[in-house]
């Protein structure tokens, strides 16, 4: 077995899991019991915070586990005993997925989905096929095959366009489905577009319920689609999160040129785009178009126009044919855009190394917290009591204003990988931390008098002799002070520090091995073009 996902129903615990025999995912029910550790004279934990503290493993209903030591949740008991680190599905059935939807009068809104859906897309890839479903014929024109299947599912009306996608959808069972922006329209539009039409909104799950949720991430509160056993993805989200490059654009169409060097099929030759899918409001180029059909439409739009005789049923293929090739490209971009940046590998890698579900990898803490608490349960190591702080106080990275004007002798300097090197360097880690009250008097002095704020401009101010005593003393005690004043004991490699040290040698070693294989495809392409 392989895992894919948790979720709960009710008050019970699932996970989805893959069967590597029936080759079909199939759903598990687990223990409803937390894990939590409780101060034991026989106990064979020890608290990260102070190693004289022992700690007895103990599982139990959350009623029980609330407040105490090393929380666990049901789920991320399962995934750590049964599957970190080497039972992940790294291969599991993605959809890339996109929807059209008519936009009469105003932007089909997701919150409202009063607008019909004409169209729904999928790349499936384990078939290496496109599915559509479509309200209106769709004939396939010469010159425009595609290295891959398409296949066109027409539908009577919207609501059957709905359930036949929902029966192919409950058929082939997806863990993924990516779409671009799709937090923002696709899934919130389906599944509110569900429930304005009297369809139930769970058909967006195989195995329980789906929501719209709430999820508050370092860019703000978004809307989620939560659907047990699946993962509904913003490609959007996912991109922004792992390519950090600056961009100017994050449309679907400015990313996939500069990615691909290939755009979204354009129809700005009409005037809205409802009116690209009606066939109205087409306005008439004078340059004639380079695509062989769009130059075909706006050769018997001219006849239209000019009250000559044209094929209208011909007209109307051109039309139709070139409305769903425009949705076939948008989904397929999806998939391409995968293959290049690995971004499902990229999330399902991170899932395995971390023993966290595949949502967890987008944001920026529940992966860490995950792997940490793994190890530290190899380890024998028991967590802090988790404490909410509605205001810790704590201001973000020091960035020092510019020296505005004219100067002589630049430097520039490029560190690499800097904030987790400082982390391993200075041993940053939460047992490693030392409170002023278990330092040394003359140190404490130094610190209260100096550093005991979070006023860097000031603290980098201090005179040099400051900073000198300072050194001295905390290479006298073997301590890294942050420029805060924050205390941690270098005696001993801490946890976090031993953990990213691990991830950036794998990363050195993994980067080389990158540019070795990119060393041989350009010899390679070289042999070739020679021939």
């Amino acid at each position: 077995m392989k895992f894919e996902a948790a979720y709960k129903k009710g008050f019970d615990n699932f996970v989805r899991v893959f069967n590597e025999n029936t080759k079909k995912s199939e759903e598990l029910k687990i223990s409803n019991n937390y894990e939590y550790y409780e101060p034991s004279a026989r106990g064979n934990f020890s608290y990260i915070l102070d190693n004289s503290v022992k700690l007895e493993r103990k599982l139990g209903y959350f009623k029980n586990a609330k407040g105490k030591y090393g929380v666990r949740k049901p789920h991320e008991i399962f995934i750590r005993d049964n599957f970190w680190g080497h039972s992940y599905n790294l291969n599991p059935r993605i959809f890339y997925l996109d929807i059209e939807t008519r936009s009469v009068g105003e932007f089909p809104a997701p919150e409202k989905a009063n607008q019909e859906i004409t169209l729904i897309q999928i790349f499936d890839n384990y078939t290496k096929t496109m599915y559509v479903f479509g309200l209106r014929d769709y004939k396939p024109q010469e010159g425009y095959e595609l290295e891959y299947p398409v296949k066109y599912i027409k539908c009577n009306n919207e609501i059957e366009l709905l359930e036949k996608y929902f029966k192919f959808f409950k058929l082939l069972n997806p863990l993924i489905i990516f779409a671009w922006n799709g937090d923002g329209f696709d899934f919130p539009y389906i599944f509110n577009r569900l429930k304005n039409l009297g369809l139930d909104k769970n058909l967006m799950s195989n195995f329980g319920e789906a929501e719209l949720k709430e999820k508050v991430t370092k860019n703000g509160t978004i809307i989620i689609l939560d659907a047990a056993g699946h993962y509904y993805i913003d490609m959007l989200r996912a991109y922004k999160k792992f390519v950090t490059t600056k961009k100017s654009s994050f449309t679907l169409d400015f990313i996939a040129n500069e990615e691909l060097k290939e755009g979204k099929v354009d129809h700005s030759e009409f005037k809205t785009f409802d009116s690209f899918y009606t066939g109205k409001d087409y306005q008439i180029s004078s340059e004639p178009y380079d695509d062989k059909v769009r130059e075909e439409i706006r050769q018997l739009k001219i006849k239209e126009f000019n009250s000559e005789p044209f094929d209208k049923e011909r007209l109307q293929d051109l039309l139709q044919f070139r409305f769903v090739y425009y949705g076939i490209r948008d989904v397929y971009l999806l998939k391409r855009l995968d293959d290049k940046i690995n971004l499902s590998k990229i999330m399902l890698s991170i899932s395995q190394k971390t023993g966290c579900v595949i949502e967890d990898t987008l944001g920026t803490i529940a992966a860490w917290n995950s792997y940490i608490a793994n190890v530290c349960y190899q380890k024998k190591i028991a967590l802090p009591i988790k404490v909410e702080h509605e205001d810790p106080h704590i201001i973000g990275g020091y960035v020092k204003d510019p020296e505005i004007g004219l100067h002589k002798w630049v430097i520039s300097n490029d560190y690499n990988s800097m904030y987790p090197m400082n982390m391993v360097g200075f041993n940053m880690s939460a047992e490693t931390y030392k409170p002023l009250a278990k330092i040394p008097s003359d140190l404490r002095t130094l610190i209260m008098e100096n550093f005991y704020d979070q006023n860097e401009d000031r603290v980098m101010d201090l005179p040099q002799d400051v900073w000198d005593k300072t050194t001295k003393l905390l290479e006298k005690y073997n301590y890294s002070m942050g420029i805060n004043g924050a205390i941690f004991d270098k005696t001993q490699q801490g946890i976090i520090p031993e953990l990213v040290w691990e991830i950036y040698v794998n990363r050195k070693s993994d980067k080389k091995k990158m540019l070795a294989y990119a060393k041989q495809k350009e010899i390679i392409n070289e042999i070739l073009l020679k021939r």
